[in-house]
């Protein structure tokens, strides 16, 4: 099994978005399974193409886009029948083009204070003239990454923002993350050391009375404040980030399940098996069947 995790290859390190235009009789359009912290957008202006997100097998077809949150396992492909088929592809972090970069250490936050967000949503351009709008910004993107003539960076972070807007308002996108990470700022750093317990340690058997002994806090002021700051518990986030790591592990690698939980700090594999189902819906075997299916 050939499965990586993907590092999006961005055109700048300071701006921090890929746009590419592809068609089915020059280069393979589809994709293993993967998973990356950048939302992804993908429009299919003619032809049609089937995703697999996390338990989901997903139609796309001419006039729809596809948007697939951050850290959201897919895979793709191309339908054999269909002789031609164009894709344009979008990925970017909100959270560094909303200028969260101060947060950005935190690289579970997001996520984990989203995490009942949908891992996609379908747009069809012919139902909602403002998915029009978003389908030719995409394609404008695509072509300015290409071109990369003076100040492309202005006109992509303009068309960028209209994108985001338009998502935002249709409630196709969620920032309340965003926005608690913002308010919330000084009581995260506060908590900055629990959560880089969690992030090098996950593996191991850590509690809350190793996250309170991290930070020289009593264990009740420890609990009150990280359920303010998150909304969560401490224990509630170290599982939350065990399971994105179990995920990772599965679609990178041919370990047993058994080796993948106790490398992620499980224990006992009846909490292991009732804690991914709570987080994906069905078992850690079952998941990793249906995802690697072809």
């Amino acid at each position: 099994m050939e499965i990586e995790r993907e590092f999006i290859k961005i055109s700048d390190a300071v701006f921090p978005i890929r746009a590419s235009f592809a068609i089915t009789e020059t280069e393979d359009i589809s994709s293993k399974p993967h998973l990356h912290k950048e939302i992804e957008l993908v429009y299919v202006p003619q032809g049609k193409m089937e995703f697999m997100i996390n338990n989901d097998i997903v139609h796309v077809q001419s006039g729809n886009i596809l948007l697939i949150n951050g850290y959201t396992a897919h895979s793709s492909r191309t339908i054999d029948q269909i002789d031609h088929t164009e894709m344009y592809l979008l990925q970017f972090d909100p959270g560094l083009i909303l200028g969260n970069d101060s947060l950005s250490d935190y690289k579970y936050l997001a996520p984990f204070l989203n995490e009942n967000v949908p891992g996609y949503r379908l747009l069809d351009i012919n139902k909602f003239h403002q998915y029009m709008t978003v389908a030719s910004l995409i394609t404008e993107i695509a072509s300015e990454i290409d071109k990369k003539e003076l100040a492309y960076e202005l006109y992509i972070k303009s068309w960028l923002y209209k994108i985001l807007t338009i998502l935002y308002r249709h409630n196709i996108i969620n920032f309340s993350s965003l926005e608690t990470l913002n308010k919330n700022k000084d009581l995260l750093l506060k908590l900055d050391k629990a959560f880089k317990l969690v992030e090098n340690n996950y593996h191991e058997g850590i509690t809350v009375e190793m996250a309170c002994n991290e930070l020289s806090f009593n264990y009740h002021y420890f609990c009150r404040l990280f359920k303010a700051a998150t909304g969560k518990t401490f224990i509630q986030y170290l599982n939350f980030v065990r399971i994105k790591n179990v995920e990772k592990l599965m679609l990178t690698t041919d370990k047993t399940i058994l080796q993948i939980m106790t490398e992620t700090g499980f224990s006992s594999l009846n909490y292991f098996n009732k804690t991914f189902k709570n987080y994906k819906g069905i078992t850690p075997s079952a998941y990793r069947k249906k995802i690697l299916k072809k």
